[in-house]
């Protein structure tokens, strides 16, 4: 396995895994890579790193299904409560509509609510 492919592979798995932030191109070869600027950018081309930045939102959102699944069920139950601004969220993502980032209060109980469970799933005591 060439240094390319072990990077890619690292940059993968980390730029994939949902509990990691998602860091910049220069935290990712600084500190995560531990590799120079100049060698980054001799290994990758913009575009090969927008590719792999791509894959990695994907493995992303493929890892982090189950939580989402949570957050959207506790959305459901306050659109069914009748909240407007749950309803409105919830109907923006089923049409597929870019949401733009804002903060909405589903209350302190539901936000706990989601976490637990989404603690428990995890433990395997669903």
């Amino acid at each position: 396995m060439t240094a390319k492919d072990r990077h890619r592979h690292v940059m993968l798995d980390y730029w994939g895994n949902p509990d990691n932030e998602f860091i910049s191109r220069t935290d990712m070869y600084r500190s995560i890579l531990k590799i120079r600027r100049q060698t980054f950018y001799k290994h990758f081309t913009p575009v090969e790193l927008s590719k792999i930045e791509h894959d990695a939102l994907e493995l992303r959102k493929q890892n982090s299904s189950r939580d989402r699944a949570e957050v959207y069920k506790a959305l459901t139950e306050q659109a069914k409560a009748g909240k407007v601004r749950a309803i409105k969220e919830f109907l923006d993502r089923i049409e597929g509509k870019v949401i733009d980032r804002q903060k909405i209060d589903f209350g302190e109980d539901t936000i706990k609510n989601a976490l637990l469970s989404i603690d428990r799933m995890r433990q395997g005591k669903s």
